[in-house]
This record gives structure tokens, sequence and C-alpha cells, in this order.
């Protein structure tokens, strides 16, 4: 079933009159969807996503270097190190994806966010979290300064660093050489202009936000149960030996099965998209059976809330609210008093419209929290109350983070 018409209050709107038609986000249209997820296909074959590899090692190690300069500085001054670790993922994403989509655009985790780029985008998202709601509003809402203004600002970010990849190019075959059909497959040539700044905006977002929220939910689920971060350092120390051996081998990362049960429970506990999946008939269809029972009427909208359905005990159980990482393993899948039904396991979204970068998103987050276990001991900072993180989520599409106050040591490596 096509996209729902919620999808017509999130695009990025722009000047009267200059259509977007052809950008990925809101292409509701079933035939227009798959001409433009086309496009975004080519940049996430397993060839492609095998020579970004090295870019999401070498942001990694950087996130693990100057993690470790914080708690050196500390160490000298007798004092824990006390870091933001939901601001460092999100340095650590959006440096990524800077790299992926323009070739190189953020330093965050050098420099720090001196330009306000994650207030920016953060703030960008609260708007469309209202108008998709009430689609028709956006034209009229985006025009108001007191309401459109974070709108115009992230619009006004993508078009710079559109401009600037336009001018300097890139010595990677990035997501823009794709967006901007710079291989030349198209025979129409490259999109316009609008669409450009729509289709990586949308990347950015898309990326960074989703992968700093799951990285940071791991980070706060191990160190509110540490039984399961040791069981997986063991499982990381055995593959990737501490100073030995850096956990850089993707095949071997997707083969690991205790890393990997950690992250699809993280995401089933807190899938990125909480709510927001909606699907509608096709206008003019008159309706749309879905299954055998249920027939869905032309103008009604139906959602499917990954939230809801993973924490639902006819999927999930038992103990459907429990981070239990154990429950993905194959030796537990054998008891029959366990129900994993992984038809209702759906954080990336599924079918034609579901996340495209699934793949990459998957070698960021194993390679990512390989380091972080590898590298650091990690705990609550004092005061910091466990459930203070689910208290300071916010549903904007996109799930929205608090801080996340982590102690953090640097582990020596065996002699």
């Amino acid at each position: 079933m096509p996209k729902g018409p919620m999808w017509d209050g999130r695009r990025i709107a722009g000047k009267r009159g200059v259509s977007t038609t052809g950008a990925l986000i809101g292409a509701r249209d079933r035939h227009q969807h798959t001409e433009s997820r086309q496009v975004w296909n080519r940049a996430f074959t397993s060839a492609s996503v095998k020579r970004y590899e090295p870019i999401v090692i070498r942001r990694a190690a950087q996130l693990v270097e100057e993690l470790k300069k914080r708690c050196i500085a500390s160490a000298k001054g007798k004092q824990e190190a006390h870091v933001d670790m939901s601001r460092w993922m999100s340095y650590f994403s959006f440096d990524f994806m800077g790299d992926f989509v323009f070739g190189g655009a953020f330093e965050l985790m050098r420099d720090g966010d001196e330009h306000g780029l994650i207030h920016t985008l953060e703030s960008g998202l609260f708007l469309p979290s209202l108008t998709q709601h009430i689609p028709w509003c956006l034209d009229l809402f985006i025009y108001m300064p007191f309401l459109g203004r974070q709108m115009k600002s992230l619009g006004g970010l993508a078009y710079r660093q559109v401009q600037k990849r336009l001018k300097g190019g890139s010595v990677n075959d990035d997501l823009f050489y794709h967006l901007n059909d710079e291989a030349h497959v198209n025979s129409s040539g490259p999109p316009p202009l609008p669409v450009l700044i729509t289709n990586s905006v949308t990347a950015v977002i898309a990326g960074s936000d989703t992968t700093a929220s799951t990285l940071s939910n791991i980070v706060y689920l191990l160190s509110r149960y540490p039984s399961c971060l040791s069981r997986l350092r063991a499982e990381v120390d055995t593959a990737f030996p501490p100073g030995k051996a850096e956990p850089t081998e993707s095949v071997k990362l997707a083969q690991m099965e205790y890393l990997n049960a950690v992250i699809n429970e993280a995401l089933r506990l807190y899938p990125p998209v909480a709510s927001c999946l909606q699907r509608a008939p096709t206008k003019g269809s008159g309706g749309q059976m879905l299954g055998t029972s249920l027939f869905v009427s032309e103008d009604t909208a139906v959602y499917a809330p990954p939230y809801a359905y993973h924490r639902d005990p006819r999927y999930f159980f038992p103990d459907p609210d429990r981070f239990w990482p154990e429950r993905w393993l194959n030796e537990t899948r054998k008891d029959k008093g366990v129900v994993l039904n992984v038809n209702a396991f759906m954080p990336f979204s599924i079918g034609p419209a579901n996340c495209v970068g699934k793949p990459l998103a998957l070698l960021e987050l194993r390679i990512v929290i390989s380091y972080m276990v590898q590298n650091f001991d990690m705990r609550f900072a004092d005061g910091y109350r466990e459930d203070q993180w689910e208290d300071d989520l916010r549903d904007y599409f996109v799930t929205q983070r608090g801080s996340l106050p982590i102690v953090l040591t640097v582990r020596m490596p065996p002699a």
C-alpha cells in the first residue's frame, strides 16, 4: 500500500510554485516512488556499502580517540570523565553522514557543534511532526515567521551544502554522486535543484538522527544492564582481542550472535521511528484489501506503529517491555514458551517503502558499538535516574532524546 497523506506534510517546503516532484520522501504515487527509489538503490548495493566501510571505520576510530582524550584529561585532574553520550553519538553520525552524502561536510567530533548544526536539524523536525497530521497547513505555516523559521533554517543549511558539493565535487562516489546522476545513468540528466536539496537533507536527517538515537539507546541499555555489557564484551574480545585487533571486519561482525541480539533488542524497545508508518490506498482506487479480512476504503489512512507492535506480548514474550537480548539467540528461540515474531519486527519499516539505508545503518551500529565496548568501561553518572532516559524521549517522527551522562573509563589492553 502506498504512503499515506501524512507524507504531504513532511516535505521540505520551499518557495511557492517550486516543485519537488521526484524527491523520495514525498513520493506517494507508487510509480513515482519506484522511479525515485531506483536512484537511491544504486547507492546502497552491497558493493557500494562495502566502499563506505573504511569511512565508517575511520569515523568510529575518531570517536574513540576523541573520547579517550577526554578520559585522559579528566584523569590528569583526578576526576572521572563525564560524557554526554547522546551528544557524542550525534557528533559521530552527523560527521559520517556528511562524508556519505556530500563527500565531507561536518567535523563535529573535532570542532564541536560551534555553528548549531544539531539544533538546526532537530528544531527543523518539530514543525513537520505537527504538519504531518494536517498536511494542508504546511504551505501556510512555512510563511509564518514564528512557525516556519526552523524549517527555513534547515532548508538553508541543505541549500548551502548542496551548492558547496556542486562546486567542489568529491573524490568518492558519495550519495550525492547518485542523486545528481553524475554517472549519467538517466537520459533526462540531473534532477532540479529543489529535488537535490530535498533528497540531500532527507538523507542527512534519516541517516544521522536515527543512527544517533539507536547508538545512544544501546549505550543506555548496556549501562543499565551490566551483565549484558559483560556478555557482549566477552564476545567482542574473543573475536577481536584487545590490543591485537580492532573490530573492523564487517563479515565477522555480522555473524556475532550476541552483538546482533543487542542491536535488535534495542531497536525493538526503542525504534527510531516509533509510530508514524502510515499507508493509504491509491487515490481513485476505491480502496484496498489488507490481507483477507480488512478493507481500507479510499481516503482512509492506516498506521503500523512499531513501538506498539514491538511491545505486544502476542509477538514478543515473555517480558516484552524488558531488555532481554537473549530472546534473539537461537538457543532461546527453541524454547516453546518464548514468542519472537520477526514479522512484527519493523524498525526499518517494511515493504517497498522501507528504509533503503538499512545495510549501512547496521554496519555503523555493529562497528561503533564494538569499538565502544572494546575500548571503554561505562556506567551512569552519579545521580542519573535510570528511567530518566525514557522520560526524556519525544516522538517527533524520529525520536528525540535528552542527555545521557555516562562515566567513561579507558580499558587497559592485556599485557
